[in-house]
């Protein structure tokens, strides 16, 4: 299974911030628990205690980047210093 953890973690790389990433999260509901939460810290860098949990820390890395790029365009890409 891991090497089911590592091909989903790399699609999950590849589309981050993207429209595709929805897709590869899907993929996520056919994982167990255990490798769910392996995912969450191959993916998110999260040690997690549930696949619920997991699930969440690997939505809200693709989210944060979202809007990371959001912020990015709304402000030309400068910061206030």
């Amino acid at each position: 299974m891991a090497n089911i953890v590592a091909t989903l973690a790399a699609e999950l790389e590849n589309t981050v911030g993207t429209a595709g990433f929805e897709t590869a999260f899907a993929k996520i509901n056919n994982l167990s628990a255990a490798d769910t939460k392996a995912l969450s810290r191959k993916f998110a860098g999260r040690v997690v205690r549930s696949a619920a949990q997991a699930k969440k820390f690997i939505w809200a890395r693709h989210q944060g980047l979202l809007n990371d790029d959001a912020m990015a365009a709304h402000t030309n890409g400068h910061i206030a210093a």
